[in-house]
């Protein structure tokens, strides 16, 4: 039968084991990961304690030498959940030969005394072939989509990651959700977050920004150095490029901290502080202060001091609904662009 892997999850920990499980679509390693280490802790629950994960390849082995080698157990556990890769027989991507994948039945008509999963990197099940009929319709046997996962899910899954009592509000969440991250990644991102807060039951926007970068993100570090050393006109034709939400108020917070960070950077340099010393007193990397040094070599502090004004009263003009998001940028822009060519002038 086909679930969904946080109902294959959701199962498992209420006791309810399946024989065998196939995950195909498995190019993120996470799932397979997440679903083994689940099978071991359930079924020490049910008394098979001192079970291990054992990973195999179905490229070099058999099902049957796998099955039988994994039954009983080894000199480290009484049982064995073995993980058999490149099984490809039910995705559109096996170009074998037909016999081979009816080998495969086998195991529905064998199944082992503990639970075996499957895995495939293929991105569809071949609807057309016997064996992928018998996986799907079997109730002993569990396939799942390892790549696709309902928003809800998602959702479920994230917060299962951060655990503990920090909790994020729901735009937090889109923002963590944002892009085609994988499970993998996400449980990454959720680590990272949850390891930051400490002890902490929340934290705020600025914290998660700084933390974890969307695609849109990486795009605006690049804009925000390509505006500090003056090339306008650039940075305004990457901007334009973006496509992926609302990428205005970052961009003015991004540009806001990284002045301030020139201007502090200057000023303390010139105390003779090395970069490290610099990192520690304003709680940024050393490569932060790095870069804010250098250039700090092409912006004055007047220059800084200006740019964030700028930068304050285009936020003013947006939030207080005196010009649309594009219009202001689209000026605030168009006054750089013209000032940077009258210096040139």
């Amino acid at each position: 039968m086909q679930k969904s892997f946080y109902q294959a999850i959701r199962d498992i920990r209420s006791g309810k084991l399946g024989n065998v499980y196939l995950l195909y679509h498995a190019t993120d390693g996470y799932p397979i990961k997440w679903l083994s280490e689940e099978l071991v802790a359930a079924m020490g629950h049910q008394g098979m304690d001192h079970a291990e994960i054992a990973r195999f390849s179905l490229a070099d082995r058999t099902i049957e030498e796998v099955i039988t080698e994994a039954g009983g157990g080894n000199l480290f556990a009484n049982y064995v959940v073995p993980i058999c890769d490149d099984f490809d027989f039910v995705t559109t991507s096996f170009k074998g030969k037909t016999e081979v994948a009816s080998a495969a039945l086998w195991l529905l008509d064998h199944l082992p005394e503990t639970p075996v999963i499957l895995t495939s990197t293929g991105e569809k099940l071949d609807e057309r072939r016997k064996i992928t009929k018998a996986f799907t319709a079997s109730q002993d046997a569990v396939v799942i989509d390892a790549s696709k996962h309902s928003s809800d899910e998602y959702k479920s899954m994230l917060r299962e990651s951060i655990g503990g009592d920090l909790a994020l509000t729901s735009d937090q969440v889109a923002y963590l959700m944002q892009g085609e991250r994988t499970l993998g990644q996400l449980r990454l991102e959720a680590d990272k977050v949850r390891t930051y807060a400490w002890n902490r039951t929340s934290i705020s926007d600025e914290e998660l920004h700084q933390l974890v970068h969307t695609e849109s993100d990486a795009d605006l570090f690049a804009i925000v150095a390509m505006i500090v050393r003056g090339d306008i006109g650039q940075a305004y034709g990457v901007l334009q490029e973006l496509v992926a939400g609302d990428v205005t108020f970052g961009l003015i917070a991004l540009l806001s901290r990284q002045y301030r960070l020139i201007a502090r950077v200057r000023t303390e340099a010139n105390k003779g502080y090395s970069d490290a010393q610099l990192a520690a007193m304003l709680s940024v990397h050393p490569y932060a202060c790095k870069v804010a040094r250098e250039q700090g070599r092409q912006v004055s502090d007047e220059q800084c001091e200006k740019r964030i004004v700028e930068l304050a009263r285009l936020e003013y003009d947006i939030k207080s609904g005196r010009l649309s998001e594009k219009t202001a940028l689209d000026l605030w822009f168009m006054r750089q662009m013209a000032a940077s060519e009258g210096k040139g002038a």
